[in-house]
C-alpha cells in the first residue's frame, strides 16, 4: 500500500514546510519529495510528488490516484490520476513508463520511482488553507499499495 498524506502549511519561509507519513505494502516507500518552481504552495502552482522505494511484486499495469483535502472541508476538493506505464488494448509496457519507472521491469523486487503532478488549488470558504494530499496506488490486480 503506498497511501501517503501530504500535509501542506502555508508558512512562507524559504521552502514552505510539509510532512508525510506512508504505509508499506507490495511497495516499501523510502522516501516522498514535493515541489513547486519556487518551492512555495500558492494557488495554481504545479506541485510534483516524487516517491521512491522498493515494489516487492511485478508490475505490469496500474494508477497512482490522489485527492486534495483542505482543513474544514467535509469532502477533497482536486483529485486525479495518471496510468502507471503506455497501455494499448495488448496490455501495458512497463518499459515506457508515464508515472512509474521500474528499475527492473518485470522483475522483483525492483527500485521505482513514481511521480506525478497536480495543479495546487485555491482555498475554499471556509477552509484555512491548509491542505492534505492523500495519493495512492493500484497493480493490476487492483490491489491498493
Amino acid at each position: 500500500l503506498i497511501a501517503a498524506i501530504v500535509v501542506i502549511g502555508a508558512v512562507a519561509v524559504a521552502a514552505d514546510p510539509y510532512s508525510v507519513s506512508s504505509s508499506n505494502g507490495n511497495f516499501t516507500v523510502d522516501s516522498v519529495t514535493m515541489s513547486t518552481s519556487d518551492d512555495h504552495w500558492t494557488a495554481g502552482a504545479t506541485a510534483t510528488v516524487v516517491t521512491k522505494g522498493v515494489s516487492n511484486k511485478v508490475i505490469l499495469a496500474g494508477v497512482v490516484k490522489y485527492r486534495v483535502y483542505e482543513q474544514y472541508q467535509y469532502h477533497f476538493i482536486a483529485s486525479g490520476s495518471l496510468n502507471f506505464f503506455e497501455c494499448t488494448n495488448k496490455g501495458c509496457d512497463s518499459s515506457k513508463p508515464i508515472a512509474l519507472a521500474l528499475e527492473s521491469p518485470n522483475t522483483e523486487p525492483s527500485n521505482f520511482t513514481m511521480t506525478f503532478t497536480f495543479d495546487m488549488p485555491a482555498i475554499e470558504a471556509p477552509g484555512n488553507n491548509q491542505f492534505k494530499i492523500l495519493f495512492w496506488a493500484e497493480d493490476q490486480d487492483h490491489s491498493p499499495y
